[in-house]
């Protein structure tokens, strides 16, 4: 489970990329590309609802994987920003 400080921004961080999916959509992005974008977000609540270990530091890194790979860094950034 993420730590407490985090767990808001997480959210909002996902909610993001939501919405870059739609954005996507919009603009009539192939399949493969949603299908790719898709795969990879879909790991992020997982990592936010897992209980039996602190997975901050892997919602970190993986989410700032998926911000740098599809030019969303000002999501990462909200979301580190304190």
């Amino acid at each position: 489970m993420l730590q407490v400080s985090k767990q808001e921004k997480a959210i909002k961080a996902i909610h993001s990329l939501i919405i870059e999916t739609r954005i996507l959509t919009g603009n009539k992005a192939s399949y493969e590309k949603l299908f790719s974008f898709l795969d990879e977000l879909e790991y992020l609540p997982a990592l936010v609802l897992q209980h039996n270990k602190d997975t901050t530091e892997d919602f970190d890194l993986y989410l700032k994987e998926i911000c740098e790979k599809n030019g969303l860094m000002f999501i990462y950034k909200a979301y580190s920003d304190s």
